[in-house]
């Protein structure tokens, strides 16, 4: 195989593997997994480029997240959800800390962050259960 003759449609496949390789969209097993066919010196460092500005695009995504998460936590105001336990236990795990064996403790953990939550599917649910007991 030639590696010129096919050097810009092996860079174009790079390029997308790359992408769903850092995007964590392509998964071989349980750990990502990327095979390479390079041709050249120049071309490892073009991957490895590209590999190092995606990582830093990734990073700074984070980052962002986790600063908005810092700012609703120190404003100790009324955060409101719907449906939000999954969501809670997400941002706990990745953001704050690893997640307590018990959920009483996860509860006490999040609520020490966030101190003001109204999840509005609970809310709705303890109406509906209100309405029921006073209209009989």
């Amino acid at each position: 195989m030639n590696c010129c003759n096919n050097e810009h449609k092996t860079e174009d496949n790079l390029i997308s593997s790359l992408r769903k390789l850092v995007g964590r969209s392509e998964i071989y097993g349980s750990r990502p997994s990327l095979t390479i066919d390079v041709c050249s010196e120049r071309q490892v460092q073009l991957m490895s480029e590209e590999i190092q500005d995606l990582e830093e695009e990734q990073g700074r995504l984070v980052s962002g997240f986790r600063e908005v998460i810092d700012l609703i936590s120190t404003s100790q105001r009324l955060v409101v959800v719907h449906n939000s336990l999954n969501d809670f236990a997400f941002i706990h795990s990745k953001f704050l800390a690893p997640l307590p064996p018990t959920m009483n403790e996860f509860t006490s953990s999040l609520l020490s962050v966030y101190p003001h939550i109204l999840d509005i599917n609970h809310l709705m649910k303890e109406i509906g259960l209100f309405n029921k007991m006073t209209s009989r």
